[in-house]
């Protein structure tokens, strides 16, 4: 892959990242951005949320973070 196109997937990851997060903010969910992780055909995106949140209350939102994403 040439070097333009690793800074463009590069760019379009973290833009991704950032749509999630702020899919979850709409929702009141404040979360940090964690590691990225880009495989054949799935990207991983890592989030750490807040101390005390209960993890079902983003699983509930799935749906709404696949159509932000």
């Amino acid at each position: 892959m040439a070097e333009e196109d690793t800074e463009a997937a590069e760019t379009e990851m973290r833009e991704t990242q950032q749509c999630i997060m702020d899919a979850l903010e709409t929702f009141k969910i404040q979360v940090e951005p964690g590691d990225i992780t880009r495989g054949p055909s799935i990207t991983r995106y890592e989030f750490y949320p807040p101390k005390g949140l209960r993890l079902n209350k983003i699983t509930n939102l799935a749906d709404n973070l696949k159509l932000a994403a």
